[in-house]
């Protein structure tokens, strides 16, 4: 992403500009929780070996390539692309070694595969989470200890907040509205979803690099969240 253009409210999609994208909160976050074999430590060590990094045409798939790429190791891959609920099967036959899944956490397949195969999750160096950063502008996660079956301790990560984005052609008290209820009903969002939980005085502003809709803004100016 070109951040002087991203600060403009302008993303490319398929080699086309979107112009006028504006902001309105942050909800959750989506996390790289890789699963690997007992002796796979490294995202290095993944060279060669079999991994299921997603569905062809998923972010998943394209975030993973994007981490084996700052790695150094993409071409010394085998891919094994697959939807989720077929990894688990896959990993206990020992016909991958590793499964990527970029979601929320606890993420059901991760710990299915954890439930019917050994295996750990996948820790990100320092080095490398600062250069998905710059690079992709990932964000900096850690995935807390208890969070998976047999996770006994906290695991450094990257990935990228899920975030709510309008036009500002969009009138300004429909956009407050929009911002107050579901700041203020984000229980009922709970229920429906636990990622939810995340939605917190942190997450709501976490990660933005366009511009806030001016709606938005004067709802989080009002309850003190945005104050520069």
């Amino acid at each position: 992403m070109d951040v002087t253009a991203a600060q403009q409210g302008t993303l490319a999609f398929e080699g086309r500009a979107i112009r006028g994208l504006r902001a309105i909160m942050s909800t959750n976050a989506a996390y790289f929780s890789i699963v690997a074999k007992l002796e796979i430590k490294t995202y290095a060590d993944l060279a060669g070996k079999s991994v299921a990094p997603g569905r062809a045409g998923m972010t998943g798939l394209a975030a993973f390539r994007n981490v084996v790429n700052e790695v150094g190791i993409a071409d010394e891959i085998e891919e094994v692309n697959t939807d989720y609920p077929e990894m688990s099967g896959l990993f206990k036959d020992g016909v991958v070694s590793a499964a990527n899944v970029i979601g929320s956490i606890p993420h059901s397949t991760i710990n299915e595969i954890l439930s019917t195969a050994d295996g750990h999750l996948l820790g990100m160096d320092d080095d490398l989470v600062k250069r998905l950063s710059e690079k992709y502008n990932y964000e900096p996660m850690v995935i807390p200890a208890g969070t998976f079956i047999g996770q006994d301790e906290d695991v450094v990560t990257a990935g990228s907040v899920t975030q709510v984005v309008t036009h500002e052609d969009l009138a300004d008290e429909t956009i407050y509205e929009l911002t107050k209820a579901t700041w203020e009903g984000r229980d009922r969002l709970i229920q429906a979803h636990p990622s939810y939980k995340e939605l917190t005085e942190e997450m709501a502003l976490s990660g933005i690099r366009i511009p806030l809709h001016p709606g938005a803004e004067q709802y989080w100016r009002e309850i003190g969240l945005l104050k520069s």
